[in-house]
């Protein structure tokens, strides 16, 4: 599969799950924890030094959203925090920050 076709299907996944988070059918950290799946991806398939344009011509948020959300889809997919006992995008960010101290102090 050409490159530009994987990184255009994952956009347009990317924007088919924005478009149904505005729509409340997703829960939200589920929604951060699948767009920063995602953002991985694309991270990895633009190469380095392009992602930074990459979130600008192609993220709905801010840069620094896409990397709350790709530090939280590390986080879930490390098995560090559980969406499933987070109530909020807050609480899962703040547990994140708990964890850096922690790895920080030790």
């Amino acid at each position: 599969m050409p490159r530009g076709f994987v990184l255009q299907t994952r956009l347009a996944r990317y924007r088919l799950r924005h478009w149904l988070f505005s729509m409340q059918f997703l829960d939200p950290v589920k929604h951060a924890v699948e767009s920063g799946r995602l953002l991985l991806n694309a991270k990895e398939a633009v190469g380095h030094g392009n992602f930074t344009k990459w979130i600008e011509e192609n993220f709905e948020g801010t840069p620094r959203d896409a990397q709350r959300n790709m530090r939280l889809a590390k986080a879930v997919d490390q098995n560090r925090i559980d969406p499933d006992e987070v109530s909020s995008l807050r609480e899962a960010y703040k547990m994140l920050r708990a964890q850096d101290a922690e790895d920080y102090d030790a």
